[in-house]
């Protein structure tokens, strides 16, 4: 590909800061499927063609309204590692073309409404952050969106109604958060994954976070969802009744946390699953026979690292 640099001359007189949407940092785009660097990023609304923008190691706390709003063509968006701290309702208004967010490894804490909503993006990336905080609505409308990438922030609830709208994600990643226990009756995932096709990949990731316990609604409309990852939490209890919504699942990924047991109205609900992790768990001896039992009834390969002492448990 051939290389571009584009170096724009700054004005002597002061800049005015109400407009500008980026402070005099280097940013790269394409153009024609061509690199372009500019030096000047104020620059980048004057590119109409421009199909990709990336702003990685610069500084840029804010991400104001309109930042993209006359780049028609505009499809991915790369803003890494910038130190980025505020999104601004509308940032990415009027790009009706953008496929790909990607705002990894950044210090936002706050998603508010109205940053994505109504675009036709494929996948958001927020990877890396510091959010504490889901505004209701933030990813409102976005019949788009397959994969939602939020691992490795501060996030300890989902509110209601996040999802209005949005009900074709496959791919949701919440790892390495700080949820807690859910005990309303809210479906928190019934709409956001109510359209995964039998022959997608799809992933509900909640695994390294502070769950204890997974009551009988929490997991209501998983039922399309072929890996579900629990593992590494603190899950002392799965409820009756939680895992019943399970259709197509081919992995649940158990391990690493607190139980001695399961219901068998659970192991029942595990029937459809292939692979099965319950390893790194305190399961009790009885359970354990119960377990290996079930597993040659069910032909399922026994993963779990324990095995049964009969001398200490009567048939």
């Amino acid at each position: 590909m051939l290389f571009i640099s584009l170096i724009v001359i700054a004005c002597f007189c002061a800049p005015n800061t109400n407009s500008q949407y980026f402070d005099y940092i280097t940013i790269k785009i394409y153009r024609n499927d061509k690199p372009v660097t500019l030096l000047q990023a104020d620059t980048v609304n004057n590119e109409e063609e421009v199909t990709d923008v990336s702003i990685e190691f610069e500084k840029l706390p804010i991400l104001k309204t309109g930042t993209f709003q006359n780049l028609s063509y505009l499809r991915n968006v790369h803003i890494n590692s910038n130190n980025l701290e505020i999104l601004e309702p509308h940032s990415f208004r009027n790009v009706s073309n953008l496929r790909l967010i990607n705002l990894n490894f950044n210090r936002i804490k706050i998603v508010p409404e109205n940053v994505f909503a109504n675009l036709t993006v494929f996948k958001i990336s927020l990877r890396g952050n510091s959010i504490t905080t889901l505004h209701p609505n933030a990813f409102y409308n976005l019949s788009d969106l397959e994969v939602l990438d939020l691992n490795s922030n501060k996030i300890k609830e989902l509110p209601q109604d996040l999802f209005y709208l949005t009900n074709n994600i496959r791919q949701f990643d919440l790892g390495y958060n700080q949820f807690g226990n859910y005990f309303d009756d809210y479906k928190y995932f019934d709409e956001a994954l109510s359209n995964i096709q039998r022959y997608q990949d799809s992933l509900l990731d909640l695994s390294f976070n502070n769950f204890t316990e997974i009551n009988n609604n929490f997991l209501r409309g998983v039922q399309f969802v072929k890996e579900l990852l629990l593992n590494n939490n603190n899950i002392r209890r799965i409820g009756e009744m939680a895992l019943d919504d399970l259709r197509w699942a081919e992995t649940v990924d158990l391990e690493g946390n607190d139980l001695e047991e399961l219901d068998d109205k659970v192991l029942s609900a595990l029937q459809v699953v292939q692979n099965i992790n319950l390893q790194n768990n305190p399961w009790s001896n009885s359970f354990v026979c119960k377990y290996e039992r079930w597993c040659e009834k069910q032909e399922i390969v026994n993963t779990m690292d324990m095995a049964c002492n009969t001398s200490e448990y009567t048939y």
